[in-house]
């Protein structure tokens, strides 16, 4: 929707509905609903079509994350699972793309409709605010720690360079395809510099294992050559500290570099009817599958009711032995009974305990449950109202997308709910991609071949498999699980597209700053939640590291993608941009930002200080002030 539509502006209130309906530029080449015409025409007066649109625009966002957070990147890890990647590979590359989907997609959808500045004033404006205000909070909030010198320089760095670059590309008002390659050789770049980093650094570690256990075998031969030593006798299961230092505990290398703290099913997921032990997926995708434990023989896991795990984080470096916060090496043995057993094995015995028989019957309705009963007393008020609200979207999920998870004992399977999935995801998938009246040959709709072609699969597997033991195909359905929400994701974005244009149009608002604004807020809420939450929960280094990791991986492939299909897609030369004062005040502020963090950080030794959190926070209003001035001709 370009300057004409704005147009409506300069008519009578009573000939808006006409101009919109006959205007071709208020309609939209994507999205599912008319959202221009509905806030001009449907109501007698605009507003209460626009407190809708605003309501609408609320869920839109609600269902981006969660189908973002709890479907695809469940599905991202079992596939890095199945491909056997390494943690940090898999981080930084099938996790960061589950983290990022939301920016993604909504960049493709912009871009397709020509709203380049829509999508960098979104991207932009989406790093200032995680770089300020989720930054600046965590540096308010959490107790005095020191930032990891080697992966915060590295991530601002590049997210400098990424930056510059972009803000070039504005300024030639032209962006090339080699420009688009460039974007993703550069995100390549990086994922070879962590990996590469990553192996440098666990050497280190290792060595520093070696040398820590050298030294207390050390100690134990001099307690054992002189009985009048002091401190109890050795028993080789007491606890040993790491002297030199192994701090690396809340390093979000160690963890495949997990960009958000949680990405999991709600814990009303347990088939126990109750809040399960602990949040597995929870676990799984903020700390890559740190467990909590106590020094018995086998872990004692309390019951929560949070999603998050507490300080009492347990790493499990080889079978039976632990690494804890306090960067404590502990023995899961003990010289009575001595279990064996790895670790997350202990655990999925304990869970098992956990989770008495269920009918089919009751499986299937407690899974498809949107609301989460079970915790539902634990939950304070806002979080009551948000599983209301978003009860509707996560029906719908459940009902066409898949979820493995690898920590359940079943991993989740459930023989007429995943029978369901094979029917409903394909056809959901074949609806959106080819539409409803498509046809094969010009005879035969599309929807009735993939209908019946899906059915057929489904009932073979209903008919070869049992409901307590999943089929040894069933990591599979992570796939199917990702083409859905994959799917979902595209679908929504567009909506959240084409639903800030109209808003764009009834307020007279341009292109970016409804993206610096709107678009940046909803896709970025998320990783103002999770960060905060990591944050609080005694890891303020994973969060920080989030805040310039996320947005930077979001910008290149935010701006790299896209723009690549819609050149090669279209066969384009070059798409075109709109510098204006409002890219400037943009790009500036970042740069700002970014700066002034690195340059303090520097001098304060990577010390943080509270009172540079409340700098960043009056950086981002200033900015936001100073917008929405240039936007008003005020300035």
């Amino acid at each position: 929707m370009n300057k004409q539509c704005r147009g409506v502006h300069q008519v009578n209130a009573s000939d808006q509905c006409n101009f919109v309906r006959n205007a071709s530029d208020c309609r939209s080449l994507i999205g599912y609903v008319d959202y221009v015409n509905f806030m001009f025409c449907t109501f007698e007066t605009t507003p209460p079509s626009v407190v809708l649109g605003v309501l609408w625009l609320f869920t839109l966002f609600i269902g981006l994350g969660v189908t973002a957070n709890n479907f695809l990147c469940p599905a991202l890890f079992v596939i890095s699972k199945t491909l056997r990647m390494s943690q940090n590979v898999a981080g930084v590359t099938l996790l960061a793309f589950g983290n990022g989907s939301p920016d993604i997609f909504s960049a493709i959808a912009g871009i397709k409709q020509g709203k380049n500045e829509l999508v960098v004033g979104g991207l932009i404006g989406g790093g200032i605010f995680v770089t300020t205000i989720v930054a600046g909070s965590i540096f308010l909030c959490a107790n005095p720690f020191t930032l990891m010198k080697r992966p915060f320089l590295r991530d601002i760095m590049f997210y400098l360079g990424a930056a510059s670059w972009a803000y070039y590309l504005f300024y030639s008002e032209a962006i090339y395809i080699y420009h688009s390659i460039g974007f993703i050789s550069l995100y390549i770049v990086y994922i070879i510099v962590v990996v590469v980093s990553r192996i440098i650094r666990q050497k280190q570690i290792e060595k520093a294992k070696r040398e820590c256990a050298q030294e207390n075998q050390n100690q134990i031969k001099e307690k054992v050559k002189d009985p009048n030593t002091n401190g109890p006798a050795p028993t080789g299961t007491e606890t040993i500290k790491f002297s030199k230092g192994l701090s690396d505990f809340d390093d979000p290398e160690s963890y495949g570099v997990v960009l958000k703290a949680s990405h999991s099913r709600t814990p009303k997921q347990s088939l126990a009817g109750r809040t399960p032990r602990h949040s597995v997926v929870s676990a799984r995708h903020s700390t890559a599958g740190m467990k909590r434990h106590s020094t018995a023989s086998r872990p004692s896991i309390t019951r929560r009711p949070s999603g998050f795990i507490n300080q009492a984080f347990v790493v499990p470096v080889g079978d039976n032995i632990c690494i804890t916060a306090d960067n404590t090496v502990i023995s899961l043995e003990t010289p009575t009974k001595a279990p064996n057993k790895p670790l997350e094995e202990l655990i999925r015995e304990e869970e098992e305990e956990d989770y008495p028989p269920m009918s089919e019957c009751m499986e299937f309705l407690h899974l498809l449950s949107p609301v989460n009963f079970q915790s539902w007393e634990f939950m304070p008020l806002w979080e009551k109202i948000l599983e209301v609200v978003k009860s509707p979207v996560l029906l719908l999920l459940t009902l066409t997308t898949p979820v493995v998870d690898l920590s359940h004992p079943k991993q989740y399977w459930c023989r007429p709910l995943n029978t369901m999935h094979l029917v409903t995801g394909p056809i959901f998938i074949a609806l959106v991609i080819a539409g409803g009246d498509s046809m094969i040959a010009g005879k035969v709709p599309t929807l009735v071949v993939v209908g019946l072609c899906s059915l057929a699969v489904g009932l073979i597997v209903f008919l070869t498999t049992d409901n307590d033991t999943p089929p040894p195909y069933h990591l599979a359905f992570a796939y199917l699980g990702f083409l859905v929400s994959v799917v979902w994701i595209y679908c929504i974005a567009n909506e959240i597209v084409v639903l800030l244009q109209a808003i764009g149009v009834v307020f007279n608002l341009s292109d970016t700053i409804i993206g610096l604004t709107i678009l940046a807020w909803g896709n970025c809420l998320l990783d103002f939640l999770s960060n905060i939450a990591v944050a609080r929960k005694g890891f303020p280094r994973m969060g920080i590291a989030a805040c310039f990791g996320s947005p930077f991986l979001t910008l290149l492939l935010g701006v790299g993608i896209p723009t690549c299909l819609e050149l090669v897609g279209h066969a384009k030369d070059a798409i075109k941009l709109n510098y204006t004062n409002l890219t400037t005040v943009l790009f500036t502020t970042l740069a700002v930002s970014l700066i002034s963090t690195l340059a303090t950080m520097t001098s304060f030794r990577f010390r943080v200080r509270k009172m540079y959190g409340a700098y960043l926070i009056l950086l981002y209003f200033v900015f936001l002030v100073t917008a929405i001035l240039i936007e008003s001709k005020v300035v």
